[in-house]
């Protein structure tokens, strides 16, 4: 169905256009230094997502095909969202979003909430100062086939792997050349439990920019701090031989980290022929963690949107956005110290929406 992104983009172009006012900058979607007008509110519903379907940027074919499933691993993913913001004063804007995705990771579905709450300084006519509240949280995921249970026993470095039969389960060692095998009575199904997944994190964002006759330019500098829980439960430790049980983590395990990052970027809003606006931002993040949790550190962020004005108050967009290193500072849940081994992998997804503008 790619033809589908090519028809919205004719339809862009053939329909009827009116310029918005290019310094009403924030349905644009990037970072900028001004924000809504006193007493106005902006709207923007969106929805996105890639499969083999959406795969625009074919980041599902050339990239994740590649990728074998397993614990961690991402494959198709999809997301409702919904983003408002208040002029409250000359100098102050208040902006919240509130997000619902779905996202393919390991064998299931993982289903996520996330919420965002901001408020904004116009410090003067080039310069804003943003600081704000955001939290993901992932459903809980209980895991009974043998298959995800022996990712997590690679995972956690056990040397371990198991067999399940109608009445025995097989636990099985591999050292070196030498495989052993222990046979227990089944009394009960194995079974892995990873819960508790969330992030919450406080940031503060200082923008620069001006804008010029066609253009809006701008700069910015981020930094977050973020809280991060997951935990990991099983009743392996009752099922296993009492002479492999050394060879698990202690359970349950807690997960739980404090990390910080540091992000900065550029973006810019352009005026277009045909009453298109074309928004783009470029962003860098590196992240701070422990040493045990330093195989992926970084991550690029490139985001474009082509906005036109459809009826009245309404506008629509279209874009797409690419991850370098999939949702690593994005999602920070879905990353630690078992799954940071899969986050050298590029990822994207198409996105498309309406803006609603108040007056």
């Amino acid at each position: 169905m790619r033809w589908l992104f090519f028809v919205i983009i004719l339809s862009f172009l053939v329909s009827p256009g009116r310029s918005q006012d290019i310094y009403l900058a924030y349905p644009f979607g990037v970072s900028t230094s001004r924000g809504v007008p006193p007493g106005r509110i902006v709207s923007v519903f969106g929805v996105g997502g890639i499969n083999d379907s959406i795969d625009v940027l074919n980041l599902k074919s050339r990239e994740l095909k590649r990728v074998s499933r397993r614990a961690g691993s991402l494959g198709d993913y999809s997301f409702l969202r919904f983003d408002v913001v208040y002029g409250l004063s000359k100098d102050w804007n208040v902006e919240g979003s509130l997000e619902f995705s779905s996202l393919d990771y390991g064998y299931r579905t993982l289903d996520v909430k996330s919420y965002n709450l901001a408020l904004r300084h116009h410090i003067n006519s080039w310069a804003s100062l943003e600081i704000g509240y955001r939290m993901h949280s992932g459903e809980d995921q209980d895991l009974d086939r043998v298959d995800e249970i022996n990712d997590y026993l690679s995972l956690f470095r056990s040397g371990l792997s198991m067999e399940v039969e109608p009445s025995f389960i097989w636990f099985i060692r591999r050292s070196g050349g030498t495989v052993d095998k222990v046979k227990v009575r089944r009394t009960e199904d194995p079974f892995l439990r990873v819960y508790s997944l969330d992030d919450k994190t406080w940031w503060i964002k200082l923008v620069l920019g001006s804008p010029f006759d066609s253009w809006y330019p701008n700069i910015f500098l981020e930094y977050g701090r973020t809280s991060v829980n997951t935990k990991i439960t099983s009743n392996l430790p009752r099922l296993i031989p009492e002479r492999y049980r050394d060879r698990l983590p202690k359970l349950p395990l807690d997960l739980g980290r404090d990390e910080e990052y540091v992000r900065a970027g550029f973006s810019a809003i352009i005026y277009l022929p045909l009453g298109i606006f074309f928004s783009f931002e470029y962003s860098y993040t590196h992240l701070f963690r422990d040493s045990d949790l330093d195989y992926v550190s970084y991550n690029h962020r490139l985001q474009f949107r082509f906005y036109r004005h459809i009826v009245g108050p309404f506008s629509g967009y279209i874009g797409a956005v690419y991850l370098q290193r999939q949702f690593n500072g994005e999602l920070p849940f879905l990353y630690n110290r078992y799954s940071q081994t899969t986050f050298d992998h590029r990822y994207g997804w198409m996105e498309l929406g309406v803006v609603l503008f108040s007056h």
